[in-house]
């Protein structure tokens, strides 16, 4: 059974890992590599957990959740793409908020930086920092049109004692946040109020606006496949002068410069 040959009623993502698609007769519903009976689901209540109908297609994705949030996203803007559920002359802003503001790296074991190091914890959960760092959702903001960021920021930490926090929770000792970041610590004796803002993705929006998802044709300095700027001929040869300047050495070959 061919997906794209589907004639498709309704569309929904109802949850990071189930996708409903709406078909006009019964269907298998696939899991993994197992074939399952849609009765089992009926049983199991999993069709009334996700308000299923009878024809309904159920396509259920398992593993680590970040990867599976990311896999389910990119199914579904596929199968939009495939059957033409998404109109490029219709406009969907929305800002995406809540983010976490630590994300947990199962390698290093330690938390990294949703955003940056420098992004303030809402108020409210200030106070699990210590108990649940998990949990702690980030003063930060997206603005998402058609489903691509063309502008994101946050508000920033300004309080010393909440900094060092943040530094401690990322894995930096109290030696290394003072040398790489004891200039901003020591700003925050003076007082610095709190601030903020928002940048946007000019080229992106330029891009989405112009009807395509791709800002190659949209940015000032396009690069080529391979990754060359072929307006300003980059990147190109440093002559010895600049070398010398900034104490840099080079062991490629005459001939390879």
């Amino acid at each position: 059974m061919k997906l794209m040959n589907l004639v498709i009623l309704q569309f929904l993502l109802l949850s990071p890992y189930v996708l409903i698609l709406s078909v006009p007769q019964p269907v298998m519903i696939f899991v993994g590599v197992r074939l399952i009976s849609p009765e089992i689901f009926i049983r199991a209540g999993w069709a009334g957990a996700v308000k299923a109908n009878p024809g309904d297609l159920i396509l259920i994705l398992a593993g680590e959740e970040r990867l599976t949030r990311k896999a389910t996203s990119d199914l579904r803007l596929h199968i939009a793409e495939e059957l033409g559920l998404r109109d490029p002359s219709v406009f969907a802003p929305l800002w995406v908020v809540d983010f976490p503001l630590l994300e947990w790296d199962e390698e290093t074991k330690r938390y990294h930086a949703m955003h940056h190091p420098f992004t303030s914890p809402k108020p409210e959960d200030i106070k699990l920092i210590d108990s649940d760092p998990g949990k702690v959702r980030a003063n930060a903001y997206d603005l998402v049109l058609n489903g691509n960021e063309i502008g994101g920021g946050s508000i920033r930490i300004h309080d010393r004692a909440l900094q060092s926090r943040m530094f401690d929770l990322l894995g930096f000792t109290k030696e290394e946040a003072e040398k790489q970041f004891g200039f901003l610590m020591n700003a925050f004796e003076y007082g610095a109020p709190p601030h903020g803002g928002l940048a946007f993705g000019f080229d992106r929006l330029v891009a989405l606006l112009g009807g395509a998802e791709v800002i190659r044709d949209f940015i000032a300095f396009p690069k080529n496949n391979s990754g060359r700027d072929v307006m300003i001929d980059a990147p190109s040869t440093i002559d010895d002068l600049q070398m010398n300047e900034l104490k840099l050495v080079t062991t490629a070959n005459t001939e390879e410069k």
